[in-house]
């Protein structure tokens, strides 16, 4: 991540940042007036993998 970082502190930004998409994910497929499903949290998985491309790159 920055340079003379630990390994472990790179695993627990890595963590974190695999639970804020998870988060995010779940979040975009709760919103849905239909509940939850396996199509929905795949497109909402697509949103976020999409929208957190756009913003590193």
């Amino acid at each position: 991540m920055f340079p003379g970082t630990s390994f472990m502190t790179t695993m627990y930004y890595a963590f974190a940042g695999a639970a804020v998409g998870a988060l995010l994910v779940f979040g975009f497929g709760f919103m849905s007036r239909g509940g939850m499903t396996p199509v929905r949290l795949t497109l909402a998985g697509a949103a976020v993998s999409y929208m957190i491309l756009l913003i590193f790159t």
